[in-house]
């Protein structure tokens, strides 16, 4: 009785076109929705998005819920650069 959508996002690599596929499940799901991933940035980056671009939530309100798991400021590894230039992504022109 669960839906499940598999969207394999590189974790090097995140498009615009892994947030349409992620936001598509999201929003035709039928009632509450488990997203997971191994290290929680995708997760977190993606609902950011989602919540700032197409949820109307203030930008600073979707960052803190963010944060709450992770932040690319301040965050050494190689991947927080191409999370932080996933997250600075803008497509409000797409809302729903």
């Amino acid at each position: 009785g669960i839906a499940y959508t598999h969207i394999p996002v590189p974790f090097d690599a995140p498009t615009q076109a892994h947030f349409d596929a992620f936001r598509d499940a999201v929003e035709s799901g039928q009632g509450p929705v488990h997203v997971h991933c191994i290290m929680n940035w995708r997760v977190s980056a993606f609902f950011y998005r989602l919540n700032r671009d197409h949820r109307g939530m203030a930008e600073s309100d979707a960052r803190a819920i963010m944060e709450q798991q992770w932040s690319p400021d301040g965050n050494d590894r190689p991947e927080a650069k191409v999370w932080a230039g996933f997250i600075a992504m803008r497509n409000e022109g797409q809302n729903r």
